[in-house]
């Protein structure tokens, strides 16, 4: 069998985007500009990335690729209204990425070990369903997915980290520095793929 760099490990990253009515004007403007970046550096590692969106339900924006062009114009077309049902952004992130026929055990052990799954979760609030966040979180973990957490002051860390299982992977974004804490998030995959 063949034995591949570290290079060739699979990653998929799904980034997912709160777009709820309390994101409206600069808060979105500030995580587009953020998400884009984040995409644009992503372009040169071969990592497939997804887009969802989520406010009263969720959406796949853009199912994964390594085309930055495809996540750019995901990104840049993200308009805000509604709630905050971010269960159902998790719900989205889950089948976008196991949408492969990979977890059926026909794939060798060692290509499952090479393949890291991460979901990046921007929010600025309280979920609609904390319950129902949890229990999605929960079947993505299961599923093998890290989940990283970033949250304006206003949403609950204390939620976002049961979210998670890990306090180190929950970054606060102030006004301002929304592009740090996407950088943050950066270095945890990096680390962790």
């Amino acid at each position: 069998s063949f034995i591949f760099p570290s290079s060739s490990a699979e990653t998929d990253i799904c980034l997912v985007l709160d777009t709820s009515g309390s994101m409206s004007g600069e808060p979105l403007n500030e995580v587009k500009a953020a998400a884009t970046t984040f995409v644009n550096l992503q372009g040169q590692t071969g990592n497939r990335l997804c887009v969802v969106s989520f406010d009263s339900d969720g959406r796949l924006v853009q199912p994964l690729t390594t085309d930055t062009n495809k996540l750019q114009s995901a990104i840049s077309g993200l308009s805000v209204g509604g709630s905050t049902a971010l269960d159902l952004g998790l719900k989205q992130a889950l089948m976008a990425l196991t949408d492969e026929p990979e977890v059926d055990g026909t794939i060798a052990d060692s290509k499952n070990k090479r393949h890291s799954n991460f979901v990046l979760i921007f929010t600025d609030g309280m979920p609609d369903d904390d319950e129902a966040a949890e229990k999605a979180a929960e079947r993505l973990r299961q599923n093998g997915s890290i989940l990283i957490a970033i949250h304006t002051p206003d949403a609950p860390s204390d939620f976002l980290i049961s979210l998670t299982e890990d306090p180190k992977l929950v970054f606060t974004a102030s006004t301002g520095n929304y592009g740090k804490a996407f950088d943050e998030a950066k270095q945890v995959i990096e680390r962790r793929q």
